[in-house]
């Protein structure tokens, strides 16, 4: 007897109809007809059944804090503003409260469909590492329904900035803690030098043998221009496909000899670009070119947005509608950043996947193909993880 058999459901990769069979965490058989029974079944009939939803930027630490921030602060103010507000809320963060905030917004997110995620932690003396205890506690707290990778972040830059914050020990001691991933904050708006900061990293790296998952270039002119040095060392240093940059809303600035070829060096060295909910990165550009592009959730009702529930697929709604993504061809595409392109990326590829043999991460959506559940932002019958279904028509079970 199977745990689970999801019937006559449409394929997200093939679109091929075919029941599904899960038994112990794994699907354990993907065909039409299959014989046998199951403590649930599932009748999909006309519905798309797709690999869990995978959000590969969060930040989770700073998440539904919305309600601290000052009742007269409009956020269409100037960045440097947003800036010194949130080192205000950071400043009242306890571990505990981390801890309620992102246990929350992991529950969020699951009861959207994501079963993966990764998410900065942001360390520096403002906030020491309760950030870091507070997310670790959380993801203890939500195990059994999400997986969710870290990384060890430095928003407030590096070691140049006008409160004169080293940030490096605290990114050290968090990857000494077991954060994932090496992080870090290369933004022109900062004071801190750039390229100090991206060596120094890939240092990090090399040390703790650890991949990089790093804001690069995110100012809205051309005076961001750090790909294709970060392309240099993920050679040098043979890290294809374990640098992920974000959000590079620089490129459409720079001057098109100069953006083609930031593009192609990505692509040639195996850069993953991540596009946190970004107007102007410019995604279809990026994926012409090769370059494995992810999406991601980013900043969820804080001081940033105010705005945001944890819905990858509303995410990825909003970037086909700005991006002018509205065929059907373009949308499956764009579908895979936040599944099977976002596995690989997060170098969970032979893990996670619609395939037998895979973990059970699955969604069940009230579509026909990825591109209408995108264009509708389709509803989450199911959501399972591991083999038990987790939640249903966006609410969680159990």
């Amino acid at each position: 007897m199977f745990d689970i058999l999801i019937r006559n459901g449409i394929m997200a990769d093939s679109k091929e109809q075919a029941d599904v069979a899960v038994s112990d965490g794994q699907i354990v058989k993907i065909a039409p007809n299959i014989e046998g029974e199951a403590e649930r079944t599932i009748d999909a009939s006309g519905k798309l059944v797709s690999m869990g939803f995978i959000d590969t930027h969060v930040h989770a630490d700073k998440a539904l804090s919305e309600d601290r921030v000052p009742e007269d602060y409009k956020r269409d103010g100037y960045y440097t503003d947003r800036v010194r507000i949130a080192r205000e809320l950071k400043d009242t963060f306890t571990a505990e409260d981390v801890r309620d905030r992102a246990k929350r917004l992991f529950q969020m997110a699951v009861a959207r469909g994501t079963t993966t995620l990764r998410t900065q932690v942001e360390l520096d003396p403002i906030v020491d590492m309760a950030t870091a205890e507070g997310v670790l506690a959380a993801m203890k707290d939500c195990a059994s329904i999400i997986d969710v990778q870290t990384v060890s972040f430095p928003q407030e830059g590096w070691t140049d900035n006008e409160l004169e914050m080293d940030c490096r020990p605290y990114v050290r001691k968090g990857l000494e803690m077991g954060l994932d991933y090496v992080g870090g904050n290369m933004n022109p708006n900062w004071p801190s030098d750039v390229r100090d900061q991206i060596d120094d990293v890939f240092a990090l790296a090399d040390e703790f043998g650890v991949g990089l998952d790093i804001h690069l270039d995110n100012i809205d002119n051309g005076a961001g221009y750090n790909l294709p040095y970060v392309a240099r060392l993920t050679e040098e240093r043979d890290l294809g496909g374990k640098v992920i940059v974000s959000h590079l809303t620089s490129l459409p600035f720079l001057a098109p000899n100069l953006r083609e070829r930031s593009m192609q060096r990505a692509a040639e060295a195996d850069v993953i670009a991540c596009c946190p909910g970004n107007k102007h990165t410019p995604i279809s550009d990026l994926m012409d070119h090769g370059v494995q592009v992810v999406i991601g959730t980013d900043n969820i009702r804080d001081i940033f947005t105010g705005l945001g529930n944890a819905d990858v697929l509303g995410i990825a709604q909003f970037l086909a509608r700005i991006n002018g993504i509205n065929r059907p061809g373009p949308l499956e595409r764009l579908y895979t950043t936040f599944t099977s392109a976002a596995a690989e990326a997060m170098e969970l590829g032979d893990t996670l996947g619609l395939a037998e043999g895979k973990q059970a991460d699955l969604v069940v959506l009230d579509a026909d193909s990825p591109a209408a559940a995108i264009r509708d932002v389709a509803t989450r019958l199911y959501v399972i993880k591991r083999g038990k279904i987790v939640a249903e028509r966006g609410e969680l079970v159990g």
